[in-house]
C-alpha cells in the first residue's frame, strides 16, 4: 500500500504484477486516462498491454456516473 498514487507507484505496481504473469502469457489492463496512467515516464513491461478507456465513457466505466 502507498500513501500516494503517482507514476512511480504505478511503475512499481506494473513491475510487481509483471512478475506474477506466467512465462509466455500476456496480461491486459483496462484503465482510465488519469495522469499517472498516461505519463511518458510510465515503464510498461513487455508482458502487459494497457488499454485506455475513451474519455467520458460511462457505459464502459460506470464510476463516471458518480
Amino acid at each position: 500500500m502507498s500513501p500516494q498514487l503517482n507514476t512511480t507507484t504505478i511503475n512499481s505496481f506494473l513491475g510487481q504484477f509483471s512478475g506474477t504473469i506466467p512465462t509466455g502469457e500476456n496480461a491486459v489492463i483496462i484503465w482510465d486516462g488519469a495522469g499517472f496512467h498516461t505519463s511518458k515516464a510510465l515503464d510498461v513491461p513487455k508482458n502487459i498491454t494497457l488499454v485506455q478507456l475513451p474519455a467520458y465513457s460511462p457505459v464502459l466505466n460506470p464510476i463516471e456516473y458518480l
